[in-house]
């Protein structure tokens, strides 16, 4: 076995990575001005450790690119449902990881676009086991959940009944509010703030404006 050599992959300008999140005992970083489908997965359990060394192991740093039919800008990224979720201006990815659903460097990554519809740089929030997004030109809310097996993700527009608070306007941001009646707040362009009313498990989806 050879000593980890001492790597870091965001020095200087334009290496700089723009997202950040947490994935089974790894900082994940993604989308630098020079690389911007490319995403980084620290050392397992060590969260500013991006060193390799030979031979390679599971708990090694993995580094991949989102190579798909167009280049899209990685915009955030969510654990959602022990499963690695990435936002991208034109769908959502899950990394799979190995056959038992975990993120190694010797077992695969299997990255897999589940949605077409792209993703503002406004961060996704979770409700259970749904990961709630602003669409890419902001003027749309979707949301992004795992099927009963988990072995795939849907979503839905849950602005469709609802469209005349959003004609002419853009959102935000988002925060979501559990307690007590499971609220996602949005604000708008004109300082309006929205809030959406989401309680799956009751199938119930209401939208509400608020005026200050």
């Amino acid at each position: 076995d050879t000593p980890p050599a001492d790597r870091n992959p965001f020095l200087f300008a334009g290496n700089y990575p723009s997202t950040v999140t947490f994935h089974q005992q790894r900082r994940v970083l993604a989308n630098t001005d020079n690389n911007i489908e490319d995403v980084w997965a620290s050392k397992s359990g060590d969260y500013y450790n991006f060193s390799k060394a030979k031979p390679i192991v599971d708990s090694a740093t993995v580094n991949w690119n989102l190579a798909g039919r167009q280049v899209n800008e990685v915009q955030s990224m969510i654990d959602l449902n022990g499963t690695l979720i990435i936002m991208t201006t034109a769908g959502a990815w899950s990394v799979g990881g190995n056959s038992s659903g975990v993120l190694t460097a010797t077992g695969g990554i299997n990255p897999r676009q589940y949605s077409f519809n792209g993703s503002s740089k406004v961060l996704p929030v979770t409700v259970n086991t749904t990961a709630i997004y602003i669409q890419n030109r902001q003027n749309k809310v979707r949301s992004l959940n795992a099927e009963a097996d988990f072995a795939s993700f849907k979503g839905d527009d849950l602005t469709i009944f609802s469209t005349h608070l959003f004609e002419d306007h853009t959102l935000v941001d988002m925060a979501y509010q559990q307690i007590p009646h499971s609220v996602v707040w949005i604000p708008r362009s004109d300082g309006t703030l929205l809030g959406l009313t989401h309680l799956q498990e009751q199938e119930i989806l209401a939208w509400h404006r608020h005026d200050f």
